[in-house]
């Protein structure tokens, strides 16, 4: 820390710089491996011998499901008046008046914040309070998270994009499992989940398929409800 204290005095008080020195720690490279001598002797990671666990950030988290879902649009959004109700808020002078729909593809940090009207997808993962200053952010873990990943209609359209995309890349079971767990959660299945994940594919298919679906529109859905449940899994919204 002294060297780093030093480093940022001489550079000018640069941030940049300071971040920089940072990311190029061995701290801040660390992987989340496990040592078990390590975690014996440092249990809380104290002197930290490993990358601790910690949850997306709203943005990262909402960003993540569109980005997955092949519907993520980095351009800018541009300069608007926004209607929310009867009463137009925010924008520019002149700008198009319109009903904001927070369900659009771009990026969270282009989205316009207005007090009283934050998306669900970020007000429910601790974004900051725009009615105040907020020096650091809140990090709760509440059911009603995990409820919006479950059954948000944000989640459920995206879930059905990234179904439809994987059914159209790859047709066996096995190699859609694979993807899903590779896209969604960065790793590949184990056998367990491997096995138990191409059960539920084909007992869904089939259940669609007496609910009057055809098969390919079944094998379609159950594709996205395996998206939709890894994207409510704890490890979705957690970075190792």
């Amino acid at each position: 820390l002294d060297h780093l204290a030093d480093e940022f005095r001489t550079s000018g008080w640069s941030v940049k710089k300071l971040i920089r020195q940072l990311m190029l720690t061995r701290a801040y490279q660390l992987s989340s491996d496990v040592s078990e001598a390590n975690y014996r002797a440092d249990p809380d990671n104290v002197f930290l011998w490993q990358a601790s666990k910690r949850r997306l950030e709203a943005e990262v988290l909402r960003d993540t499901v569109l980005y997955l879902a092949g519907w993520l649009d980095e351009r800018p959004l541009r300069s608007q008046t926004y209607q929310v109700g009867d009463t137009p808020l925010g924008g520019r002078r002149g700008g198009l008046v319109e009903a904001f729909n927070f369900n659009v593809r771009y990026r969270s940090v282009y989205l316009p914040i207005l007090r009283d009207h934050l998306p669900e997808s970020l007000s429910l993962f601790d974004f900051a309070e725009p009615s105040m200053i907020v020096g650091q952010r809140s990090d709760t873990v509440v059911p009603a998270q995990a409820l919006f990943l479950m059954n948000s209609e944000f989640v459920e359209k995206n879930s059905a994009r990234f179904g439809a995309w994987l059914h159209r890349t790859e047709p066996a079971a096995r190699e859609q499992v694979r993807l899903a767990y590779e896209w969604l959660l960065a790793r590949p299945p184990t056998g367990e989940e491997s096995r138990k994940s191409q059960v539920f594919l084909t007992r869904y298919a089939a259940l669609r398929k007496r609910e009057g679906a055809s098969s390919a529109a079944a094998a379609e859905e159950s594709v996205a409800a395996l998206a939709q449940a890894l994207f409510g899994s704890a490890e979705f919204r957690y970075l190792n």
